[in-house]
């Protein structure tokens, strides 16, 4: 599928991402959890700044990240210090480092970043590859609520932040859904409240899957679903549910 726009433009200011979305709750505990079970090496696909491998490396976990933004691996690096962490600049559907691990992680709803069902299947099958035998695939997207999809193009307010000097930054988002590819078209515009700068415009386009078709493709690849939640309280996921967060063994 050819998009028309760089569907990594959201990512091209790490700092200010961030401050935007940046932070440990509510899903650090959930993967804190899981990676205290289950023990490493863990492998954190689409990793972004760090703000789930740094911490796991604290907790004394052998971490490797991989994203494809070399921004976002370049903030990483400065936020992780000294911490024995390996990042590494790679396309996460193509990886083959030749090593398996005890845990795979992706959060963050990246999944939704692999904008076709190849893309995704291709992702599946490049971590099936990196897991031992009995080892957890375990990561997040969005579930397709109705009114996450009943959008009619009109500019509507998301939330607000304040950037690195302070200034309070207004988000607004544009989004437009097309059925026939699952896809939603998000055009994010930021504007600074005291104008000190321009207004910004990004655009991204995310794929939605329900939970039979995940898993369906997680069973092609040789995973077994262990368990699925609607959110990070490890509430039963449901149609109305906001997220889909899946554990998947190998």
């Amino acid at each position: 599928m050819s998009l028309d726009h760089d569907n990594l433009e959201e990512f091209n200011e790490p700092e200010l991402y961030d401050l935007e979305f940046g932070g440990w709750e509510p899903q650090g505990p959930f993967f804190e959890r899981v990676a205290g079970q289950q023990g490493g090496p863990v492998l954190d696909l689409a990793c972004g700044t760090g703000w789930l491998a740094i911490p796991l490396a604290r907790a004394g976990l052998a971490v490797t990240g991989v994203d494809i933004v070399p921004a976002m691996l370049d903030r990483a690096r400065t936020k992780a210090g000294n911490l024995p962490i390996r990042w590494l600049d790679a396309d996460c559907r193509t990886l083959d480092l030749g090593e398996t691990f005890a845990l795979a992680t992706m959060t963050g709803h990246a999944f939704q970043s692999f904008v076709t069902a190849d893309d995704q299947a291709a992702l599946i099958a490049s971590v099936h590859r990196h897991l031992r035998p009995g080892s957890l695939f375990v990561f997040d997207t969005r579930n397709k609520r109705p009114a996450d999809i009943d959008v009619d193009g009109s500019e509507g307010f998301w939330h607000s932040f304040r950037d690195a000097e302070g200034r309070d930054v207004d988000v607004s988002l544009i989004e437009r859904w097309e059925p026939a590819t699952q896809l939603l078209h998000c055009t994010t515009i930021r504007r600074w409240r005291d104008g000190s700068r321009p207004d910004q415009t990004k655009r991204i386009s995310i794929r939605y899957v329900d939970a039979p078709g995940l898993n369906r493709t997680l069973a092609a690849a040789g995973f077994a679903v262990e368990a699925q939640y609607g959110n990070w309280d490890r509430s039963p996921l449901t149609e109305i549910s906001p997220e889909i967060i899946t554990l998947a063994r190998r």
